[in-house]
């Protein structure tokens, strides 16, 4: 399995074994991203994944006296092709997280994410677009990204690559300028049959956190 994050600003991991690394050797399994990244239509993962496949989507606005988070969690059926869900916009400040908002919701191709009775929805789901319809990863990309640090966990064996790199589209999207530098970093875990990745953006006040899970392969394959 791999899991996938993107930061947009700096935060280090622990460890820095990036001069040990066999960049050639640790890389050549990364077209397991390309699966996803990027994908033109959010549709296009029924696909991809014929068996379904969940959304985790969130984006953090914090305040002088709140942290506000608009979450969506949706999932892909594949024995309708509709992609449903629900969206809450929760107040973390208060030591009990609040909830403000919550509503059934549908994603619809054209239009974005909008509410399952056609109600009216929070201007900033409105504008949200998934990072995996914009972004290109794979080998051949990650390759020539600038490798800041390597880790590998002693006890599990899991490694995590982390790159420096910029991107046009983040910075226009989350609205900071074109060279700001974006941190990317891929842990590798145990091998998994479920894809899995998952994506944060930090840019200024605004987090935005992406996570993707389909099934690749059925239980009984080997």
């Amino acid at each position: 399995m791999l899991l996938l994050t993107v930061l947009l600003s700096g935060c280090g991991i622990l460890g820095n074994q990036s001069n040990k690394v066999d960049r050639e050797k640790l890389e050549k399994d990364l077209d397991f991203l390309s699966e996803v990244y990027p994908t033109e239509k959010v549709s296009d993962l029924f696909e991809k994944f014929p068996k379904g496949f969940e959304i985790y989507y969130s984006v953090a606005e914090p305040s002088d006296a709140h942290y506000f988070s608009y979450k969506l969690d949706l999932k892909g059926d594949s024995t309708n092709q509709e992609i449903t869900g629900s969206y809450k916009k929760v107040d973390y400040v208060p030591e009990t997280p609040e909830t403000l908002e919550e509503m059934p919701v549908r994603y619809v191709e054209g239009q974005g994410i909008v509410a399952l009775d056609g109600s009216p929805i929070n201007p900033t789901l409105s504008k949200v677009e998934f990072l995996f319809t914009k972004l290109t990863l794979n080998r051949q990309v990650i390759s020539k990204l600038e490798l800041r640090n390597y880790f590998e966990n002693p006890v599990s064996g899991d490694e995590r690559l982390d790159y420096n790199f910029t991107n046009k589209w983040i910075a226009n999207y989350l609205g900071v300028s074109d060279n700001t530098k974006i941190e990317l970093s891929i842990d590798f875990l145990h091998p998994s049959k479920t894809y899995a990745s998952k994506t944060i953006v930090r840019a200024s006040k605004f987090d935005i956190y992406e996570t993707i899970y389909g099934v690749i392969h059925e239980d009984n394959e080997n």
